[in-house]
């Protein structure tokens, strides 16, 4: 059984907040992003369109092509026919896939990319040849017939390629005699209980649920991707190197397998995730499918998806049973990078994310999660973000405001450079500001006037000899209102009888309703 920090209730809408609003309006298509303990759903995310515009807005539920995290899926379909004395791992792959030239490849060489063929998207790519074009079955064969040379010798290096994840693919559909789509359905997707996910068998196949994707033009609009859907005859395509069509709903069950084996077997998943040896003795992190990553305190499971628009990313950590999974049909979503911060987030790091307030000094803090496990830090009274990095543990250091920061059982400890330490807690964002706080004030030691005054729907204040300057509202705490300025931070309790204060470090004063002291 995983031991996992608790979720926090709301980690679906801070995962919402923290990864898609801002980013993704409303009719342009977008992303889903999920969390999972023990392959179960925890908290989920989700924003924009599978279908722009006026297309249903993405769910769990929306099918997504995953792409290259198919891999992993047809690894496992290869090995359970090799269990099955199907399939040989270490045979030469000429005995099933003839149009093959090139001798001494073989089906775990295609697995862990060390075949030494050419990926044959990107030979498509340098000719000029559309990818709908070559990812035809029978022009990926007749390509694959005048291939006359390796790029090197199986297993001498590592090289990822597509096109070894097609042979496999090929040679089960031709050892079990029947479609490769329809194995994998058999023997990996249905025992698992994705019922409702399947790899693509023919050119421009579209199914009720899938979202369309898109590519974003150099003008800024959204491009649709026709993955050739009512464009290109219904012709055999590829499959095995991407293709597999599912949900956030339903990819919990793979996750849940390469943690624990369940359904298809302990033998699966560790050949799965062996790493790869060559032959000089060098091991790389690469298994059959399966990335073996490592960002700030997580090593996971990890694998990333892209075509036609799409793009997706899978992690899985073993030690805490957290996984995540991220898929986007809109390009230039970085899914990658999305996951890794809700992997962070989710495993622990999202008890330090957010606004904060200083419990000694008029000061805040506003810390984000990054990918790489690193937080951005702001003090609220600059634009500019730091950069604290991760120190290990639940330990930060960066420069100046940021030196060090350490989450404790009571919140923060934030250390400067000059070393002075504050305590800090957690306050609530506010994104509006009370009305009650608007008017004349006097600060009594220097009898000097201050003015908070709206303009237009933004509060602002007039300090004495100095520019009017806005007040941007940062949080709630104790009932009390924080905002922000460059002149220092402003506390207001919600009533007109106490005085509102403003400071900056260790400095306040209190500022006086000037009808009071008349």
């Amino acid at each position: 059984m995983h031991h996992t920090t608790p979720a926090r209730p709301e980690l679906s809408s801070r995962l919402h907040q923290l990864l898609l609003a801002g980013q993704i309006g409303a009719d342009e298509p977008g992303a889903v992003i999920a969390v999972y303990r023990d392959g179960t759903l925890l908290a989920s995310a989700c924003a924009g369109l599978a279908d722009a515009p006026g297309g249903a807005a993405l769910s769990p539920d929306t099918m997504m092509n995953v792409a290259s995290i198919s891999k992993q899926m047809t690894a496992a379909a290869v090995l359970l026919a090799v269990r099955a004395g199907t399939l040989d791992l270490d045979a030469d792959l000429r005995g099933l896939v003839p149009e093959l030239q090139l001798s001494g490849v073989t089906l775990r060489n295609c697995l862990n990319h060390t075949a030494g063929l050419p990926d044959y998207l990107a030979v498509a790519y340098t000719v000029g040849m559309p990818e709908i074009e070559i990812a035809a079955l029978r022009t990926f064969l007749d390509w694959l017939s005048r291939v006359g040379a390796h790029e090197f010798r199986p297993r001498e290096r590592q090289s990822y390629s597509n096109t070894g994840y097609v042979l496999a693919a090929v040679a089960l559909e031709r050892a079990a005699g029947k479609p490769f789509p329809l194995v994998l359905a058999e023997t990996v997707l249905l025992p698992l209980g994705m019922t409702g996910s399947f790899s693509t068998t023919v050119l421009g196949e579209f199914s009720a649920g899938m979202a369309f994707s898109f590519t974003r033009t150099d003008s800024g609009e959204f491009e649709k991707e026709t993955m050739g859907v009512g464009t290109v005859a219904p012709v055999r395509g590829v499959n095995g190197d991407g293709e597999v069509i599912t949900s956030l709903n339903e990819f919990g069950a793979w996750q849940g397998f390469l943690l624990d084996g369940r359904v298809l077997g302990e033998d699966i998943r560790q050949a799965l995730l062996t790493k790869t040896v060559l032959t000089d003795g060098r091991e790389t992190s690469y298994g059959f499918g399966i990335e073996h990553e490592t960002r700030a305190h997580t090593t996971a499971y990890a694998h990333s998806g892209g075509m036609w628009g799409f793009s997706a990313y899978s992690i899985v950590d073993p030690a805490t049973g957290i996984s995540v999974a991220c898929f986007s049909n809109r390009g230039g979503f970085r899914s990658s990078e999305a996951a890794w911060t809700a992997m962070h987030f989710a495993s622990g790091f999202g008890d330090v994310a957010g606004h904060w307030y200083s419990t000694q000094t008029f000061m805040g803090a506003q810390l984000a999660v990054q990918a790489d496990g690193n937080l951005a830090a702001r003090t609220g009274l600059t634009e500019d973000a730091e950069t604290a990095h991760w120190a290990g543990g639940h330990v930060w250091h960066g420069a100046d405001d940021f030196a060090r920061i350490e989450a404790i059982p009571t919140g923060l400890a934030i250390t400067s450079w000059f070393g002075i330490t504050d305590r800090y807690e957690r306050v609530e964002p506010v994104a509006e500001y009370p009305r009650g706080l608007l008017g004349a004030y006097r600060e009594p030691t220097f009898d000097a006037a201050y003015l908070f005054e709206e303009r237009g729907d933004e509060l602002w204040l007039v300090p004495p000899g100095r520019e009017p300057e806005r007040v941007l509202p940062f949080g709630r705490r104790h009932g009390g209102w924080i905002g922000e300025t460059t002149l220092g931070w402003v506390l207001f309790d919600g009533t007109r009888a106490e005085p509102v204060r403003i400071g900056l470090g260790t400095y306040s004063t209190a500022l006086f309703r000037a009808e009071r002291e008349q």
